[in-house]
């Protein structure tokens, strides 16, 4: 019988709930003997993981809100650290979520614990100044897209590219639903973070009503991640919630809208894979954008258009997020079929951006050949 191996895993946010569960679930395909514990949400605790902290409790956005929460992460690093120092913890993967996972990378390596990083913090937009932590902490570096094997091989030996692991979802494998095939439905969405919807109420509730006065005949769906964002929406929103249906299959509402209003994430990306044309937006505090203005260093936000390198997706951040601005950009992706194709043809090279699926088992067996599991 194999003896058991403890994996410490951290995932910080929906999307890498995701992607940890998919990576967990063919870790243990490949090696019965694993035992995770760690961080993450419902899909990693289906997928087996002994939680000791949900996901939502440590999921904000911004230098401002993380200031307001730091008694809050002290504790969890605490915790992670007693756990690090009281348990045989064989390998730490750190699934995205930088400002959390770097630092705790740091812990790790106090008790020699190996850590490999699946889906490298995008420090080519905004982190160099990071890069001393991950040569010193990470030992296994898994990116995601393809130009950050060059950038990030800079600096470190042990950079493989594995694809980006939307692509194992069927749902990522489909035909794009042209205009007149996708239902009279438009995705709005305000962010998965309770920290990002109450930044963008005030803007959401200002678009549900331009929309409704452009027709009637477009109904607005906006993905939420829990039942307490949904409750908070429909407390805000009032009257105007008659107007508004909510769903939790966020994938299934961003392929068969006609159109989108999409806060900066990887929301932007999934709605590109899936052929939605949309309008980005952001808004956040004035502490952190001021921090961010300073630290970011591209033309441009969404990664759709980083990929594609130009400004194939109309971008609002900010002050400039105004919804009579967001509206208008809205209007003339409806009513103008050339831009509508000629979004959805760009969409096209997404795919082949990023290559093939498969990155889930890319993943598990660079993992498991590095650190001999």
């Amino acid at each position: 019988m194999e003896k058991q191996l403890n994996v410490f895993i951290v995932a910080g946010e929906s999307s890498g709930d995701i992607h940890a569960s998919l990576l967990m679930e063919e870790l243990r395909r490949n090696r019965p003997n694993l035992n995770f514990i760690g961080i993450g949400g419902s899909k990693m605790a289906k997928s087996g993981l002994e939680t000791i902290v949900d996901i939502s409790k440590i999921s904000v956005v911004g230098f401002a809100e993380v200031l307001k929460n730091l008694k809050f992460f002290k504790w969890v690093f605490n915790k992670c650290e007693e756990i690090f120092k009281t348990q045989k913890i064989d390998l730490l993967i750190c699934v995205d979520f930088p400002g959390f996972n770097l630092r705790l990378t740091k812990i790790a390596k106090k008790y020699k614990i190996p850590v490999c990083y699946y889906i490298a913090p995008q420090l080519w937009a905004w982190g160099q100044r990071r890069i001393k932590t991950i040569q010193k902490n990470v030992d296994l570096l898994l990116v995601v897209f393809p130009f950050e094997k060059d950038f990030f091989s800079k600096y470190l030996k042990n950079v493989e590219f594995v694809g980006h692991p939307l692509l194992d979802l069927p749902i990522f494998k489909e035909l794009f639903l042209n205009f007149e095939e996708r239902d009279d439905t438009i995705a709005l969405l305000p962010g998965s973070r309770k920290v990002e919807i109450l930044h963008h109420l005030t803007l959401i509730s200002k678009l549900v009503e331009l929309i409704k006065s452009f027709s009637s005949k477009y109904e607005i769906v906006i993905p939420i991640s829990n039942f307490e964002n949904e409750i908070l929406l429909k407390n805000y929103l009032g009257e105007r919630i008659k107007s508004v249906r909510f769903e939790y299959d966020s994938l299934e509402v961003l392929r068969t809208s006609k159109a989108g209003v999409i806060k900066s994430g990887t929301s932007n990306l999934e709605a590109g894979l899936l052929g939605l044309p949309f309008v980005m937006f952001y808004k956040t505090s004035v502490l952190t954008y001021l921090i961010a203005r300073r630290l970011v260093n591209l033309e441009h936000i969404s990664i759709v258009n980083i990929l594609l390198d130009g400004n194939y997706i109309p971008e609002f951040i900010q002050e400039f997020a105004q919804p009579e601005k967001i509206f208008a950009s809205l209007k003339t992706i409806f009513e103008d079929r050339e831009v509508y194709h000629q979004m959805q043809n760009s969409f096209l090279k997404l795919r082949r951006i990023l290559g093939e699926e498969g990155a889930t088992q890319k993943a598990v067996q660079n993992i498991l050949n590095y650190f001999n599991l």
